[in-house]
């Protein structure tokens, strides 16, 4: 005897459901570390966007509480004597599940110099078990020194040294002919 026609789809629309459901299940975590993984990315991007804008309290307030004494030390300097013109995220990578790391391309400039300089930061960012991810670690990985606060040895500059000021004679059109 065959079964009924009706009887027949009813099994291959079971079948269907139950495959899609078994593919859901296995597709959750995946779908859970993408959720981490933009988490991390939007915590890393709006640091570093406040920061270069000198948005003091939203940058602490993705700082991990054991780094902020040492992130503000390191930061002292930014907007007043140290001007941050570009922070831009070159890499980013989750670690593992609840670790990400974002490598930063910072221009900067110190007033009194004017001179811009480019330093590589690397920072670390871990999940508060709150859904929020904050910075545990920051350091300097190359470039020019100085924008963490390291010291900075400077040479006095001597006459010798200088370049000679540019100067040209001033030429009026009607005289000297």
């Amino acid at each position: 005897m065959r079964a009924h026609p009706t009887a027949r789809s009813l099994t291959n629309l079971s079948r269907l459901m139950l495959v899609a459901g078994l593919a859901g299940l296995l597709g959750l975590p995946a779908c859970a570390l993408a959720d981490k993984q933009s988490l991390a990315r939007d915590a890393a991007n709006e640091l570093n966007l406040n920061s270069r804008f000198d948005r003091t309290q939203l940058v602490m307030e993705r700082i991990g509480a054991k780094e902020k004494p040492e992130y503000t030390r390191t930061h002292r300097l930014w907007g007043g004597d140290v001007r941050v013109t570009d922070a831009e995220i070159a890499s980013f990578r989750m670690v593992n599940e609840t670790e990400a790391e974002v490598t930063v391309h910072v221009a900067w400039f110190r007033l009194n110099e004017g001179e811009l300089r480019s330093t590589i930061l690397r920072q670390k960012y871990e999940d508060d078990k709150k859904g929020h991810f904050l910075l545990v670690k920051e350091e300097r990985v190359e470039g020019d020194v100085g924008l963490l606060a390291e010291k900075v040895e400077r040479a006095m500059a001597g006459a010798a040294d200088l370049p000679a000021p540019a100067q040209f004679p001033t030429i009026r059109l009607g005289e000297n002919e």
